[in-house]
């Protein structure tokens, strides 16, 4: 019902007992800045750290990743011009894991090139050189289960000047065992290399990065 002003009783038609009937005031009608946050019907507590989502309710910010101490790097590094290792022929082999370059929220350990893991939803993301090994294979496999479990790719890096090659793997594990996993990378080759089949030592003595070991948590 729309209202009605009578100037001459000074009424206004159309009210209904408890205020005014719905939808008869716009935007139109409202001074800005009129309807506060407390006057939104939004469920949950509106505060610096939270935000309002399309559904009405106030929700917490997600913490990036990095602030949140969920992401960790494992590094494969030489200094100098050393190469990255030999490599034998035919036997599996661990890569040797050098140092945690990114660990703020210690989702990992590293010791003697093994990871140790705790409970939980990870993501990861393995690279690393072969240089002149021919045929290669390699993998992230878990060495605190029997049986095998592991995750990999193989390639080929020839036996020529310049035959290097990046190794790539990648992986979404959950440790639901109750407690910690350990974790290795291994491979094997065609053909053995003496001090560079795990990357070759670059020529002006900066130090190299052979390989990198990105692990993420997810929950």
């Amino acid at each position: 019902m729309a209202l009605v002003l009578n100037g001459s009783a000074n009424t206004i038609g159309g009210l209904a007992v408890g205020g005014l009937p719905d939808n008869t005031i716009d935007n139109g009608c409202m001074a800005d800045d009129s309807v506060g946050i407390a006057d939104l019907s939004a469920t949950g507590t509106a505060s610096s750290s939270t935000y309002l989502r399309g559904d009405n309710s106030w929700a917490s910010l997600s913490s990036p990743m990095f602030a949140a101490g969920k992401v960790a790097l494992i590094n494969h590094q030489t200094s100098g011009t050393t190469g990255g290792g030999s490599t034998t022929s035919g036997a599996y082999n661990t890569v040797p894991w050098t140092n945690e370059m990114i660990d703020p929220g210690g989702i990992v350990s590293l010791s003697s090139n093994v990871i140790t893991i705790g409970p939980g939803t990870y993501q990861m993301y393995a690279n690393h050189l072969f240089y002149r090994t021919d045929s290669y294979v390699w993998g992230l496999k878990i060495t605190s289960a029997s049986g095998d479990h592991y995750w990999g790719t193989a390639g080929f890096a020839g036996n020529g000047d310049y035959d290097e090659q990046v190794a790539h793997c990648y992986c979404r594990h959950i440790n639901d065992t109750g407690g910690d996993e350990t974790m290795i990378a291994h491979y094997r080759c065609q053909t053995g290399q003496s001090s560079d089949g795990l990357g070759r030592g670059n020529s002006f003595g900066a130090g190299n990065v052979m390989g990198q070991w990105w692990i993420l948590k997810e929950a």
